[in-house]
This record gives C-alpha cells, sequence and structure tokens, in this order.
C-alpha cells in the first residue's frame, strides 16, 4: 500500500514536472523567434547598408530587451529547482491578513512602475488558511513584478481560497 501510494506520488510529480516544462518552453519561444528574426533581419541588411543607424539601434534595442526576458526565465526555472528543495513551515495565517500584505507589495510595485494595482479577495468560505507565508510572498513578489513590468496601466490581482489550494491569478 504505501509502494503504491510513493508511485503514486512520484508519478504525480513527474506529471506535474511535465507541464511545468512545457510552460517554460512555450514562454522561451516568443524571445527566441524574436531574437531570430532580428538576427536574421540584422545579417541580412547591415553588410548591405540597408538599414538606418536609428533602426539599426531600435532593433538592438529589442533584441537587448528578449534576451533580459530570457533571462528572468533562466532565473525563474532555477528557483523552481530550488523550490523542491524548500522545507516549508506551514502555519496558520488570517486570509485578511496576508491580503493586506499583498495589497500593499502590489501597492509599492506598481507605484514605482508607474502603474495603478488592485488587489481583489475572491470569494472564500475561510478566513484562516495554513501557508508558508514567506514563500506565498516570495512568489506573489515574482509574479506582481512580472505584471507591472507588462502593464499599460493597471494590474489586477486576484486572490482566491478553496479547499486545499490557494490562487492569485
Amino acid at each position: 500500500s504505501e509502494l503504491e501510494q510513493n508511485n503514486k506520488s512520484m508519478w504525480r510529480m513527474m506529471e506535474e514536472r511535465k507541464r511545468l516544462n512545457a510552460a517554460f518552453a512555450h514562454d522561451l519561444r516568443t524571445p527566441i523567434t524574436v531574437l531570430k528574426g532580428y538576427t536574421d533581419l540584422l545579417r541580412d541588411y547591415v553588410p548591405q547598408g540597408k538599414i538606418s543607424e536609428e533602426k539599426l539601434l531600435s532593433t538592438v534595442d529589442y533584441m537587448s530587451a528578449s534576451v533580459q526576458r530570457l533571462q528572468l526565465y533562466v532565473d525563474s526555472m532555477s528557483r523552481v529547482q530550488k523550490l523542491e528543495d524548500i522545507e516549508l513551515h506551514l502555519s496558520p495565517q488570517s486570509l485578511a491578513g496576508l491580503s493586506e500584505k499583498l495589497r500593499h507589495t502590489l501597492a509599492m510595485a506598481a507605484q514605482q512602475a508607474g502603474s495603478h494595482g488592485v488587489l481583489l479577495l475572491g470569494k472564500s468560505e475561510y478566513d484562516m488558511v495554513s501557508v508558508d507565508e514567506k514563500i506565498i510572498l516570495e512568489v506573489a513578489d515574482n509574479l506582481i513584478a512580472n505584471a507591472v513590468r507588462y502593464a499599460r496601466d493597471k494590474v489586477c490581482v486576484e486572490l482566491t481560497c478553496g479547499e486545499g489550494f490557494l490562487a492569485l491569478a
């Protein structure tokens, strides 16, 4: 029975790893495609002198932004690998208190980026949750930082809690 449980647990972990790898592969495709396109453009037009200095610098800026996105993905992948090694320290937390900390984080990040942030507390039948607050806030910081970086003017985040899960969307 215990062997069966271990096998099921290992199977779930392998399936989750596959989903995670697929998600990262999907996220990496866009900046790689952009870099390939701009590389081809530069290879074709620079030697022939068919590109203005302004367009060349603009293209290099776009390529640099794509490289930065790739670096963020690599850093994220590295942190995910380390998540497996993290020991969770669960403790009871007030959902309202956790929401307030997330609201503050979002407000500060949005203000620094020159945008506006809104945190919505989704329906929950729970007032208390058992979570590792440090990890929740670290994950939220990363999500919020990415959201405000790419938002035009407003970021909306919803915190939802249900049976066995806590979600930020």
